[in-house]
């Protein structure tokens, strides 16, 4: 077998055709009129005179201690749906800054993203220096989504930081659209021997799917090996169906034009692609997104670990696991990071979790220069050789489930990610790459740079809401990739305002599952087991791993429905009040799972209509029962989630 490294190259939309727009969406941005316009100030964020970069006025950001509620500047406006925006402005600190937590006191701009009046996600500047004593320009990108409502925000990185922070000339525009297209399926750029459907990922923001027309040409070398005329456009998604072809490397090339005027090429790009018969040791990715383990479907329902020891091995599988994604690969508990250890401890550590049937997902984002720049282990020098290493050694363990490549990466890690990802595939061509990400904007920017495609929204605060888990599903439903979604099982208060210290309940830990389901999530991996409890409450550890155990038992009881791909009836919801989020699954016996969640605060009625064939048996959660009418009504306050359990009604 030819195994080639792949990658993908995006290419901007031609400049002369959609130029950038040099309107700055904020409004005062210099703070030259004062407070207009700007949301927040008070006593500790104010405007003050020659503060600004050439002697004009800036905004100045304190705080003095922790106790000090933290303040946020903020001003709203419109962004266009699909549109490309740049963020950015200028920051500088006033002595020294200092942060209580792992997170740098590093100033931040922010984009904010509402639906709704629901929290939907974020964008932030979190590149640059920690405390930049002179002015220093940050910004960063965003791609928008569905329409909603969008903040600015000036702030500190961490609810638990303090110090002062100045900033001047605040930036949102627009940019010229840039077309993102990468390879989804089958996973890992290749194409098999014999042909076959080939889909792909095509985000474009500047016009509408229904007003894109794309071309492609395969070839090999010079030459050409075919054409497609037109390339069928669905939503986010393109599909080519490829002829048989002899084993090697191929270019693909595709360009897009507006429908309306041909002529006019908004953008072109060239994908490496390679013909080779598929690697399988039983792990992999099959095309309708699904694991496969032991060539059997898998569903993932895993979690964060720091430590994959025998004691938290047992403790996982007690809880209902049976994967775990290592935060450190190098480290098989915390009290082995001094003595450091090897690839013979690792394989030891993996060879455990074999015997015991139980997956791992192995960390290799600790070798990325912006991150955790690892350079030498197990008598390995450089961050590339390492991550072959572990590549060679372990592709064929038993044990491996993937590898985790990026965590919430940003526009930066591409060039990375493009030579990790050539790296694992090259010495590894069987175990699926997954990169999780914290803004569903930045997806695209990586198609074709992994297979497995997570979110983690976290949304349980405060209140009782699910919020950005709604907004984010939903889109990542609409990007077509395999999806995993990262479960919120750890309380906000260890990472921000302390008032936060809530853990999600039972009840909003299985809603989040299930409505990952609904959007089409593959798989669970939740974060996290290092926060389960808070210091002072390591009494209630073994309650919430009681909770772990029934959300998990009853994700695995839903495994043959949620990986089928059987047909299911029609069936009707009409939703009275609230919001209610749903998908009926078949197991291709006759039998249904019908997943009901309600995400947001407040009260949600609906009348739930079945097809006369199809009878109601149980309901799991009892949110659903039967009026005297005979129909179904769904009920509940704040977040709620049923299963139904139905079964067809025909000999």
């Amino acid at each position: 077998m030819k195994i080639v490294m792949s990658l993908v190259v995006y290419v901007l939309a031609i400049a002369a055709c959609l130029a950038a727009e040099e309107v700055n969406l904020v409004r005062n941005p210099g703070f030259e009129e004062g407070a207009a316009m700007w949301e927040g100030l008070n006593s500790t964020c104010t405007i003050v005179d020659g503060a600004g970069r050439n002697g004009s006025k800036a905004l100045r950001v304190s705080r003095e201690n922790l106790e000090q509620p933290r303040t946020i500047v903020k001003q709203h406006f419109p962004l266009e749906p699909g549109g490309r925006y740049r963020i950015g402005g200028w920051v500088r600190c006033e002595g020294k800054l200092n942060s209580y937590d792992q997170d740098s006191p590093k100033p931040l701009i922010a984009l904010e993203c509402w639906r709704n009046g629901v929290y939907c996600g974020w964008v932030a500047t979190f590149e640059g220096p920690t405390q930049p004593q002179e002015w220093t320009w940050f910004e960063t990108e965003y791609l928008a989504g569905e329409p909603a409502d969008y903040q600015v925000m000036l702030l500190s990185a961490s609810s638990v930081s303090v110090g002062i922070w100045f900033f001047d000339d605040i930036v949102v525009q627009r940019l010229p659209g840039e077309w993102h297209v990468g390879q989804i399926m089958p996973p890992h750029n290749c194409v098999p021997p014999e042909g076959g459907k080939v889909r792909f990922l095509s985000v474009f923001g500047d016009i509408e799917p229904q007003h894109q027309m794309i071309t492609a040409m395969l070839r090999k070398g010079d030459e050409e090996v075919c054409r497609w005329q037109e390339v069928h456009v669905e939503g986010l998604n393109v599909e080519l169906t490829f002829p048989s072809l002899e084993l090697g490397t191929y270019q693909l090339d595709m360009t897009l034009h507006d429908r309306r005027d041909p002529a006019k090429l908004l953008g072109s790009s060239q994908l490496s692609l390679n013909c080779e018969t598929p690697s399988s040791n039983g792990v992999g990715v099959a095309n309708d997104g699904n694991m496969t383990v032991g060539g059997k479907q898998f569903l993932p329902i895993g979690a964060y670990v720091q430590s994959i020891s025998v004691k938290a091995v047992e403790e996982l599988q007690e809880a209902g696991f049976n994967c775990a994604l290592t935060y450190n690969t190098i480290w098989n508990s915390a009290d082995d990071r001094q003595g450091g250890w090897g690839m013979a401890v690792l394989r030891e550590a993996m060879d455990r979790c074999a015997e015991r049937g139980f997956m791992v997902v192995l960390n290799v984002g600790m070798f990325n220069p912006l991150r955790d720049n690892v350079q030498s282990w197990s008598g390995v020098e450089g961050n590339d050789a390492i991550l072959a290493l572990l590549a060679r050694e372990l592709h064929s363990h038993p044990a491996l489930l993937a590898w985790y490549m990026a965590d919430e990466p940003n526009r930066e890690f591409i060039p990375w990610c493009q030579k990790a990802y050539g790296i694992l595939k090259s010495n590894d061509p069987c175990h699926p790459v997954l990169t999780v990400y914290n803004a569903v904007g930045v997806v695209p920017l990586f198609a074709g740079l992994s297979d497995i495609f997570g979110f983690d929204g976290y949304p349980i605060q405060r209140d009782s809401s699910l919020g950005n888990a709604v907004a984010a599903g939903e889109q990542m439903n609409r990007y077509g990739m395999p999806f995993w979604w990262v479960g919120q099982i750890m309380s906000w208060g260890s990472y921000k305002d302390p008032t936060a210290n809530r853990y999600p309940t039972e009840e909003e830990m299985l809603a989040q599952n299930l409505l990952a389901f609904v959007n089409n999530a593959k798989g669970i991996m939740n974060y996290s087991m290092f926060n389960v409890t808070e210091k002072g409450e390591e009494h209630l550890r073994n309650l919430r791993l009681g909770e772990f155990r029934r959300v998990n038992m009853t994700c695995h009881q839903l495994t043959e429905f949620i990986l089928s791909n059987a047909q299911v009836p029609e069936y009707k919801v009409d939703v009275e009040v609230g919001t209610l989020k749903h998908r009926l699954f078949g197991n291709g016996r006759g039998e249904y799972r019908l997943l009901l969640v309600s995400p947001f605060v407040g009260q949600t009625r609906a009348k739930i209509t079945l097809p006369a064939d199809v009878t109601f048996e149980t309901s799991s959660r009892f949110a659903v029962r039967h009026e005297t009418d005979g129909s179904l009504v769904f009920s509940g306050k704040d977040v709620t989630c049923d299963i139904l359990s139905l079964k067809d009604a025909r000999p």
